[in-house]
């Protein structure tokens, strides 16, 4: 368990946020442990920021928005679980299998809007992410491998910064 404080100062936000953290690790035996964990995350926009001011400037030009709203990237805050598994098949060689789901409030993405090879960050106002990994390694002497296949799904609704990036059809 634990407490986490992170503080975010821009010229364009200012936040803040005390963020707590739980786990449980259970040993079932002397080859399987499994745990589950919370944890809330604060995750500051990358630093780009266009501003209104900025985007007005291009009104009337061939780049010109479909729309002049510029609102500032914000800070993801989000809420993560966590839930896995653990098990020593024999002596050099695990399994491990893992779950996630993250709620997210100004989940941050990144998109290339035009022909500038430049990600810009954007965010959703509401997200959900999920997934799950499963994992294996092996050991023996001086050989070893691992190998791991994982699956994520990411859902997200309403664009609430950067919206002159997107086309007003979407």
């Amino acid at each position: 368990y634990g407490l986490r404080y992170d503080r975010f100062d821009s010229n364009f936000d200012t936040e803040d946020q005390l963020s707590p953290r739980a786990n449980l690790v259970w040993k079932v035996d002397d080859k399987t442990t499994t745990h589950i964990g919370y944890s809330r995350y604060f995750v500051p926009p990358p630093i780009q920021n266009a501003t209104v001011a900025t985007v007005s400037k291009f009104a009337g030009t061939t780049n010109s928005p479909d729309n002049f709203l510029a609102d500032p990237p914000r800070v993801e805050r989000s809420n993560y679980y966590d839930i896995g598994i653990s098990r020593q098949i024999t002596d050099g060689w695990q399994v491990n299998l893992d779950g996630f789901y993250k709620q997210a409030r100004n989940l941050i993405d990144l998109g290339q809007f035009g022909a500038a090879l430049i990600e810009t960050p954007f965010n959703y106002k509401v997200g959900k992410v999920y997934g799950s990994e499963l994992s294996t390694t092996y050991r023996q002497g001086g050989f070893s491998a691992y190998g791991n296949l994982s699956w994520v799904e990411t859902r997200a609704k309403t664009i609430d910064s950067q919206q002159f990036q997107i086309d007003n059809a979407e």
